[in-house]
């Protein structure tokens, strides 16, 4: 089973997308501080990261950046998420170094399918109709 870790200081968000991929099969743990991610992380056990673009302390694209420094952990795939796409946001979060690029609300069946790219994914019974805000 593949452990996403959800990084997104709104606790709705982590709890929504959290309950839909939890019903799909994944493990799933919450940050909502991304200046600790490093710390979480150098505990091992994280396959992906679903990281929020805004957050106030330190953006998704500044956390992305972070990981991808470390030798140890640039390995581990990150999907950027953001509710309000900007012009150039896209550009951004890739050139910053993430993985994937997701406009909120998030089809679940997209996201999936994305997390299927980046890693094996077991298919749990389809879930129609999930998106999370």
């Amino acid at each position: 089973m593949a452990t996403i870790l959800i990084v997104d200081d709104r606790r709705e968000a982590e709890l929504t997308i959290g309950s839909q991929l939890k019903s799909r099969g994944f493990s799933v743990r919450t940050l909502s501080d991304p200046t600790q991610l490093m710390e979480v992380l150098a505990g091992g056990g994280i396959d992906v990261i679903l990281m929020d673009m805004n957050m106030p302390e330190m953006d998704g694209c500044e956390a992305t950046e972070m990981v991808k420094a470390d030798k140890e952990l640039r390995h581990i795939p990150i999907v950027i998420c953001t509710s309000h796409p900007l012009p150039g946001d896209e550009e951004r979060a890739h050139l910053s170094g993430c993985d994937g690029f997701v406009a909120k609300p998030v089809d679940m069946g997209t996201l999936q399918s994305l997390l299927g790219s980046l890693f094996p994914v077991v298919e749990p019974p389809e879930v129609s109709g999930l998106a999370f805000q």
